[in-house]
């Protein structure tokens, strides 16, 4: 017999309006489409050219959900769990439910058939 699973539920103090985790989602996709390719050198990635077009997408793109903030100050602790997942893993919100106490987003990989996150 197969073993599955539907999803994995996830539970936080606070997320934030959906509309921001969407507008970063936006900036992120943007990012990857002029910048991805040329950052790509042999022997690695090309950091401060990484850096230098990431900070230029503000000026049309704001800084949603993150702030505006120093990339060589960020901390992994206390983070955004569903930021981490649109930024870290470049997952995206595909669901979600505002209910009268509390708010829910599914957060999916590319894969069909992979891990969904309720949270």
């Amino acid at each position: 017999a197969a073993v599955s699973f539907s999803h994995v539920h996830m539970y936080c103090d606070a997320l934030k309006e959906l509309h921001e985790y969407k507008e970063l989602e936006s900036k992120l996709n943007d990012f990857v489409a002029c910048a991805g390719p040329a950052l790509v050198r042999e022997g690695g990635v090309d950091i401060e050219s990484g850096r230098t077009a990431w900070l230029s997408l503000s000026d049309r793109h704001g800084n949603p959900a993150t702030g505006q903030r120093e990339p060589a100050s960020w901390s992994p602790s206390g983070q955004d769990v569903v930021e981490q997942m649109l930024v870290g893993l470049g997952w995206r919100i595909t669901g979600a439910c505002e209910g009268p106490e509390t708010r829910s987003l599914v957060v999916t990989s590319r894969d069909a058939e992979g891990v969904k996150f309720v949270v």
